[in-house]
């Protein structure tokens, strides 16, 4: 009856707040990527079977890294050295094989996302072109990352040769969670993180408008329509 159904409602309440107290717990237990952090891939070597960095940004003497939460262009130029890096790209052009990446979903655990890195161009008899335009494209969601691609934008066609070295750069943006809006790292209204008082001062300027707008319509109202209404009926009686 009522009181069984009351005992009912009580237990399913207890549930959901011990849910929610084990979730509130949950963020503690692993460190999250703050804004700016870097973001490394690995990639898998085919031939080892092992994980390791992509090749190193020629004249920088480091990895191609990405900065998390915010949108940015990197610049990596790709030392093609052996014969093996160039028969491995070229095997890329040709869809022969994938280049296997992965980065981690939160920087302390070895939990990670899937990334492929598509490579485009042409394989010739002596040389390949390699387009040299790559974009990424990242979702995040509480400091961790749940979604990451990347994709070819036709640009310049760079001829390869062995000891070539191949140019990279692209775009790099972040949406927030499943959606294609934009990933704000420090923006309480779509993330719930630390506070933008960006958002806080356009909040307080469109309200200060709404209630001047209203203040005026009052005032036209009660002081000019108001009286111009009434004055007929007023002669009338």
């Amino acid at each position: 009856g009522e009181m069984r159904r009351a005992i009912d409602f009580y237990w399913v309440l207890l549930v959901v707040i011990g849910l929610n107290a084990v979730n509130s717990q949950l963020p503690h237990q692993c460190k999250k990527y703050e804004q700016g952090d870097p973001i490394y891939i690995q990639c898998l070597n085919s031939t080892s079977g092992t994980w390791s960095p992509p090749p190193m940004c020629h004249g920088l003497d480091e990895e191609m890294h990405f900065l998390f939460g915010i949108d940015h262009f990197i610049h990596c130029q790709w030392l093609i050295e052996s014969k093996e890096q160039y028969e491995f790209y070229s095997r890329l052009i040709d869809r022969q094989e994938t280049w296997n990446c992965r980065i981690k979903i939160v920087p302390d655990h070895d939990k990670y996302i899937p990334l492929s890195l598509p490579i485009w161009g042409v394989v010739e008899k002596d040389h390949i072109h390699i387009d040299i335009h790559l974009n990424f494209v990242f979702h995040a969601f509480q400091g961790s990352i749940i979604g990451a691609t990347a994709y070819p934008i036709r640009d310049k066609f760079m001829f390869i040769q062995q000891g070539s070295i191949l140019p990279i750069h692209g775009a790099v943006k972040w949406f927030d969670g499943h959606s294609f809006y934009d990933f704000y790292a420090n923006t309480p209204f779509l993330t719930g993180k630390d506070f933008n008082p960006y958002f806080a001062i356009v909040f307080l300027w469109c309200t200060i408008l709404f209630c001047s707008a209203l203040f005026a319509l009052v005032f036209v109202y009660r002081n000019h329509l108001k009286p111009k209404l009434w004055r007929p009926i007023l002669k009338n009686d």
